[in-house]
């Protein structure tokens, strides 16, 4: 009777621990792009303002980031060293009358997208985490891009970069990667945390529309003390067992 009740009260507590409390969402901060037009240089990014008092997205363009001949699925790390510059940005409307971001590289004929070879390098050191929105306090628990493709066929690759993007010792994961089809919008998201993330393309066309993150609450100290407390239980039940025996 006692295993039983031990086995139980541990069964109990590792059903707080999952599900339902990791994938509580408190708020979810969205990015705002700013009205049509040219923003930052070589030098200089655009900050992309997130709602919820969850900080800043700084945004760069580049040119001749990736290669013209797809990989796919994507292996390899994005050609950060070979030959890649960096370029101003565009928000304009997209083939779907939405606001989108993209590259202002004026020797693509896809101006003011994410043409081919371009990409955008999203840097997540000024996002708040966690943040705190309406007296509630939240961690990042996912991150979405919500992509659209202006010219069909686009093979879009998604990089997560760990350190700093460009810079001896960092690394590039490959997040998702795929050709987009219909001139429909992508929806990517990941839980997976890094520094930044690069989002390009090696052929045709696509703008970036938006990018949200949600934030979820920590898990609470008192469901790993239910854990521990049936763990410990479950131990001692089974040590008097077996002495008994």
């Amino acid at each position: 009777m006692k295993t039983n009740f031990a086995i139980a009260a541990l069964i109990s507590a590792a059903a707080v621990l999952t599900p339902a409390h990791a994938t509580t969402v408190l708020f979810t901060a969205t990015t705002t792009l700013p009205a049509a037009g040219n923003y930052g240089s070589s030098t200089t990014g655009l900050a992309l303002t997130l709602s919820d008092n969850a900080g800043s997205i700084e945004a760069y363009g580049y040119k001749n980031l990736f290669p013209t001949t797809p990989t796919l699925p994507a292996t390899a790390t994005p050609p950060v060293f070979s030959g890649a510059s960096e370029t101003g940005l565009v928000v304009q409307n997209d083939l779907s009358g939405t606001r989108g971001l993209g590259v202002n590289d004026a020797t693509n004929q896809d101006k003011g997208f994410i043409a081919p070879t371009d990409a955008v390098v999203l840097d997540f050191s000024g996002v708040n985490n966690p943040a705190t929105y309406n007296s509630q306090t939240g961690y990042i628990s996912s991150v979405t891009f919500k992509l659209y493709e202006d010219y069909s066929g686009a093979d879009y690759e998604i990089y997560g970069v760990t350190g700093s993007y460009g810079k001896a010792g960092a690394t590039y994961t490959v997040i998702q990667s795929g050709q987009m089809s219909n001139s429909t919008p992508l929806t990517v998201s990941t839980s997976s945390l890094y520094s930044s993330y690069v989002i390009g393309v090696n052929d045709c066309a696509l703008d970036i529309q938006s990018i949200s993150l949600n934030y979820s609450p920590a898990p609470e100290p008192g469901t790993f003390v239910m854990a521990g407390i049936a763990l410990i239980g479950l131990g001692v039940t089974l040590k008097k067992r077996s002495r008994k025996a």
